[in-house]
């Protein structure tokens, strides 16, 4: 598996220098640990998710990823398959739309009306699935 390399300048938000560095030292460490456990390596956009949201602090975003992905595998999110029942009645219900449109930063955006839905007829593992 080889390490991601850095986007297209149209599908990821510019970044500064330091920007740039920090999301280097998370891909290297964070994919050292996907190569040891056998998953896919980090792509760069995931990986500016992930220190965006942690203000490009590496070891909080290092934190972040690590429970995203304990929070996955305690409540079997690990490997979706939206072709499959359940998740498959859950994605066509209409309770969720998926914009053409992005974020300033690249990120989708989704529209979830809470009205149409109704916690005692979804699976808790495919309610955690659409938040994360």
């Amino acid at each position: 598996m080889e390490p991601a390399t850095a986007p297209q300048a149209d599908l990821a938000p510019e970044l500064t220098p330091e920007e740039g560095q920090a999301t280097e030292q998370f891909l290297e460490v964070i994919n050292k640990w996907t190569v040891q456990d056998n998953v896919s390596p980090l792509s760069w956009n995931v990986t500016v998710k992930f220190l965006m949201a942690r203000k490009f602090d590496v070891l909080r975003a290092i934190e972040l990823f690590h429970s995203h992905r304990e929070t996955g595998r305690k409540e079997g999110i690990v490997n979706l398959k939206p072709h499959e029942e359940p998740l498959r009645s859950e994605i066509l219900s209409g309770k969720f739309t998926i914009l053409d449109v992005r974020d300033p930063t690249g990120a989708s955006i989704a529209l979830f009306p809470a009205r149409l839905h109704h916690p005692h007829k979804s699976v808790q593992q495919f309610r955690l699935c659409f938040t994360c």
